[in-house]
């Protein structure tokens, strides 16, 4: 966008199908990844409810993927929330893309992050 000055320290990464973020614990909020890197990610969900910042986080896999120690859970604020505009007739789901920033990762945390955007995705946003 003209005029805003990138924030981000850490490259984004496009990821592959197959992974999904659940809010929780006190929210049933799940949304498909749409980028990640090592500072945070994007996702787009269907907008049920309002969404704590900050709150806990988990990226699983659908039953396409395997994962051998997953899921990741994470601790993270939200950077921006908006709503898409889409242009589908007859659907009337909301939905927004949530941006968020990683909280302190832990070495293992770190460490499968990393590991996650080595295997699995498919370029720089």
């Amino acid at each position: 966008m003209v005029g805003m000055e990138e924030k981000r320290t850490h490259e984004r990464y496009q990821i592959e199908d197959g992974f999904l973020v659940i809010l929780g614990p006190s929210s049933a909020q799940i949304g498909k990844i749409v980028d990640i890197g090592l500072g945070g990610l994007s996702f787009l969900y269907k907008k049920n409810e309002k969404i704590n910042d900050p709150c806990e986080v988990s990226i699983v896999l659908d039953a396409t993927k395997t994962i051998s120690d997953g899921p990741f859970r994470f601790s993270a604020n939200i950077v921006s929330n908006t709503k898409i505009e889409d242009n589908i007739p007859y659907d009337s789901a909301d939905r927004k893309l949530c941006r968020m920033q990683f909280s302190e990762l832990s070495y293992h945390q770190s460490f499968w992050l990393q590991k996650t955007i080595k295997n699995a995705t498919t370029g720089n946003v």
